[in-house]
C-alpha cells in the first residue's frame, strides 16, 4: 500500500515533522532558560541568608503564645514582574506555533491522497468489473433466448413425433395385406398366384 501514496503526502509529512521538531526544540530551550533563571535566583537566596534575618526580626519567645503564632511572608525574588513578562512572551510565542501544528494535524486528517498510478489502477479495476457484469448480463440474455428456442424446438419435436406416429399407423393400416386386397377388389383386380 505504501507504494501508491503520493510523494506530496511524504513531503507534507516531512515538513510537518520538521516544524514539530523546531517547535519542540524551542519549548526545550525556553524550559532550560526558565530552569537556569530559577537556579540563579535560588543561588541568590542561599547566599543572602543574613538578609532574611534583617527582613524579619526575631521577637521574644515569652510574648508569643502557640495560638498567636503568625508566619511572616518572606519576599522572594523568584517570581518577579520580569519573570512574568518573559513567561507571557514565551507563552505568546508558543501560542503562535500552535496553529501551525493544528494545521498540520488537519492536513493529515483530511484523508489519504492516492498517486496517479493508484487512481488509474483503481479506475481500470472498476472498468473491468463493470465490463464483466455487463458481459454476464448479456450472456444471461443469450442463454435465456436459447432456452426459449430449445423449448420451442422440443415442443415442435413432440408434435412431429405424434404426427409421425399417426402417419406410421396409417401406413401400417394401408400396407396391411387385408387393406391391399380390399383396395384391389374395389378397382376390380384379381389375385394371380
Amino acid at each position: 500500500m505504501a507504494t501508491i501514496f503520493d510523494t506530496k503526502e511524504e513531503t507534507k509529512t516531512v515538513a510537518t515533522s520538521v516544524a514539530a521538531e523546531q517547535h519542540n526544540a524551542q519549548i526545550k530551550e525556553r524550559f532550560q532558560r526558565l530552569q537556569s533563571v530559577e537556579r540563579s535566583q535560588l543561588a541568590e537566596l542561599a547566599s543572602d541568608t543574613t538578609r532574611a534575618s534583617v527582613l524579619a526580626p526575631e521577637r521574644p519567645a515569652q510574648t508569643q503564645s502557640p495560638m498567636q503564632h503568625v508566619e511572616e511572608r518572606v519576599v522572594s525574588p523568584v517570581f518577579t514582574a520580569e519573570t512574568l513578562d518573559r513567561t507571557l512572551q514565551n507563552h505568546a510565542a508558543v501560542m503562535e506555533m500552535a496553529p501551525v501544528m493544528e494545521a498540520a494535524v488537519e492536513n493529515k486528517a483530511e484523508g489519504v491522497q492516492l498517486s496517479r498510478f493508484a487512481k488509474v489502477f483503481m479506475g481500470a479495476c472498476a472498468a473491468a468489473i463493470v465490463g464483466l457484469v455487463c458481459g454476464i448480463c448479456a450472456l444471461t440474455q443469450v442463454v435465456n433466448t436459447n432456452n426459449m428456442k430449445i423449448s420451442a424446438q422440443e415442443a415442435r419435436n413432440a408434435q412431429l413425433r405424434t404426427e409421425y406416429a399417426q402417419a406410421m399407423e396409417t401406413y401400417e393400416q394401408v400396407t396391411s395385406p387385408e387393406a391391399i386386397e380390399q383396395y384391389a377388389k374395389e378397382f376390380g383386380m384379381t389375385k394371380v398366384n
